[in-house]
């Protein structure tokens, strides 16, 4: 049937691509195709363009949908007709067939998938010029809901991908712009065909896609979090071929390590493990650079420190990034100099004091976790330490947020953290200056009203604590501080409490031995008058002279007896007549007597390790006018027990001497019958 110049098309290819049965729309396709060549091998390229104008307007884009099937079969066939010259009709042909890829009737759609198939695979490279509409029209159908569209866009699809892969001038710019625009979608068919694409361009020689990582690096960290297994094992190989190739090339660490950092905060074990992964690599290969992400990198390694919250690979992964890091930052002294502190400061003072609010190098706001793992507090306080060793100067200007902070910690269960909070403690209050002597006030300041608001850590970690302090600042500062601190203190029974648990590691602790020399170097015996002792006696107020030892429940009460501080006269020795020892034992005692002055069993303690024996024999006489507590009562016979015991050999001595001391065998005669008295008159009742 020839084609004249009224008649673009025969009637019965017209009447046939119209047909609503297939093999008759197919038919009328193959003479398209016959009438199509006849007329290129004729040369007649513009009664060519009349029959795909006639395909595309009365066809293509018909409102009858059989039409609209039988246009697009046309269009391929006469795709195939055109051959090698296909690229003079290339604008015609595609627009239409990209147009049906949204069509409403699937049959339609997929009609223009296989239409699209066959203009490609004559087209080849030429389709290019079309790669970013068909790029965008197959992931839209790769998430068709009718399973033969989406077939056939998958067909589609690796045609479109051997042509790229055959190409020499594949725009690259253009691909990222296109993968980056819809990487974020949570549909698993956009992301599968995004990383297919994104694989397969990493293993095309001729196309280096590593410039381009930082802007598909959080989609596919992104993706790695997919709930199907097989697209989260293809995004696992391509970032681990981006890797590799990073590690051949280099990249923008910099731009990386900040999306990095983000995905290291991921619930995903599988997505926090690869950016932790990543983070040690880069340490590895620009470690140097990205100390300047050091707040961020730590913000992403101390959580996962946590034992028991933490896959054993992540934990791993954080152990070797924490210390790649610590080794880099403590192999020059010049880069911790250099370094910007104050976020780093924030993030581990934020993981060691449970929902702070705190941001890192990156500017991304958190809040800790409301519970810390004993592992992290470890690590942060040992990265205090270090900071410490390394740049004082700096951490110092940092010490109303540190201190604070780390003495919060002495209230952990785990005794290792505990030891090392106090060792850091000591590190920052070392008294080389006026300030640094400020500083140690302060924290036992905050040491004291810590035991004040918690009474359970007063009752068991009071004397542990205390005595791991003296192991690393000397003895008599500390004691001398706290009780310069306790003398000033409102709450009177509160502190005769927390001076029994002094007095007793005062008298036990093998740490305070020096501090327990020091007093005993005090001048030997008092020379009161017994006038003046007794009218010192008759000065002390009747409820202050029963000295009872308060107890918890008073104080949880809220009944706060009239008990206010025992203050007796004491004569001493000239200043004169005493050597310097003597003198700063005489300064020593004094201090502490300020504060244990509080309760009457320490206080005699107090005077019977300093050699105030005439002292202890007055106070003793005080408080045996009135009736003595059970507590009282508790600490007399542990006074008794102790003076049995090598802390009070020296004393023991004493009482073999030809002349010895009265003061001392009317205290010892004191507190024993008190002790046995009560004991006694306890068993009759």
């Amino acid at each position: 049937m020839s084609v004249t110049d009224n008649t673009v098309l025969p009637v019965t290819v017209i009447r046939g691509l119209n047909d609503r049965v297939y093999d008759k729309r197919k038919m009328a396709a193959l003479e398209v195709e016959r009438i199509v060549r006849d007329l290129m091998s004729k040369n007649e390229t513009k009664q060519v363009k009349k029959v795909i104008e006639m395909l595309v307007n009365s066809f293509a884009l018909s409102q009858n949908s059989n039409a609209r099937k039988g246009g697009l079969i046309g269009l391929a066939a006469a795709a195939i007709a055109l051959g090698k010259d296909i690229g003079l009709f290339l604008s015609e042909l595609v627009p239409p067939v990209l147009k049906s890829f949204s069509d409403v009737d699937g049959r339609v759609r997929y009609f223009a998938c296989e239409s699209m198939y066959n203009i490609a695979k004559v087209a080849r490279g030429s389709m290019l010029l079309f790669y970013k509409e068909t790029f965008d029209g197959i992931s839209k159908l790769v998430c068709d809901p009718d399973t033969h569209v989406k077939n056939g866009a998958e067909l589609l699809d690796r045609l479109i991908k051997d042509i790229v892969t055959e190409s020499n001038h594949f725009d690259v710019d253009l691909f990222v712009t296109l993968v980056r625009d819809r990487i974020y979608s949570n549909n698993e068919y956009v992301r599968q065909y995004l990383v297919s694409w994104i694989q397969l361009l990493c293993s095309v020689p001729d196309i280096d896609l590593v410039p381009y990582f930082p802007h598909l690096l959080d989609g596919l960290f992104k993706i790695l979090s997919d709930p199907n297994q097989e697209i989260r094992t293809m995004t696992q190989q391509v970032l681990n071929d981006f890797l590799i190739e990073i590690g051949k090339k280099g990249a923008d660490f910099k731009s990386m390590i900040v999306v990095l950092l983000a995905n290291s905060k991921s619930t995903h074990v599988a997505t926090q493990l690869t950016a932790l992964v990543w983070i040690q690599r880069f340490l590895e290969l620009d470690g140097k650079e990205l100390t300047l992400y050091c707040a961020g990198i730590l913000n992403a390694v101390l959580p996962c420190l946590a034992n028991e919250n933490t896959k054993s690979d992540n934990l791993d992964t954080a152990v070797r990034t924490k210390d790649k890091l610590l080794f880099l930052l403590t192999e020059s002294t010049e880069t911790l100099e250099n370094m910007y502190i104050v976020d780093m400061m924030n993030v581990l003072v934020a993981h060691i004091v449970p929902g702070t609010v705190y941001a890192d190098s990156t500017g991304r706001e958190y809040t800790s976790p409301n519970s810390i793992s004993d592992t992290t507090k470890m690590a942060v306080l040992q990265w205090i330490l270090m900071l410490h060793s390394h740049i004082p100067a700096k951490i110092n200007e940092h010490h109303d947020k540190v201190i604070p902070a780390v003495i919060k910690t002495l209230s952990d269960s785990n005794d290792e953290v505990v030891l090392f909070s106090i060792k850091l403690l000591s590190a920052l209050c070392i008294q080389n200056t006026e300030e640094d002597q400020a500083n140690f006030e302060n924290f036992l300041k905050s040491l004291v009203g810590l035991f004040k608001s918690d009474e359970k850590l007063l009752e068991k970690r009071c004397s542990f604590i205390i005595q791991t302090l003296c192991q690393h600042i000397d003895s008599e500062n500390v004691f001398c501080t706290l009780s310069g601190i306790l003398s000033k203190e409102e709450d009177i029974i509160f502190t005769a409490l927390i001076v029994q648990y002094l007095n007793w590691i005062l008298l036990t602790s093998p740490n305070l031995s020096s501090l327990r020399k020091t007093l005993k170097k005090s001048p030997e015996t008092t020379k009161a008058s017994t006038k003046d002792s007794k009218k010192s006696v008759e000065d002390v107020p009747k409820n202050s002279a029963k000295s009872e030892a308060p107890n918890r429940k008073g104080r949880d009460n809220k009944q706060v007896p009239d008990n206010k501080p025992m203050i007796i006269t004491v004569e001493k020795t000239d200043d004169k007549e005493e050597d310097a020892s003597a003198k700063g034992a005489s300064k020593v005692f004094t201090v502490l007597y300020n504060t244990w002055c509080h309760d009457a069993v320490s206080t005699i303690a107090l005077c019977m390790l300093s050699g105030y024996y005439q002292h202890a024999s007055d106070v003793i006489y005080a408080i045996s006018q009135f009736e003595i507590t059970e507590m009282t009562l508790s600490g007399l016979d542990k006074l008794v027990q102790l003076i049995e015991s090598p802390v009070f050999s020296f004393l023991r001595l004493e009482l073999v001497q030809p002349n010895c001391n009265s003061a001392l065998i009317r205290s010892l005669a004191g507190i024993v019958t008190r002790a046995v008295c009560e004991v006694c008159a306890g068993q009759v009742v």
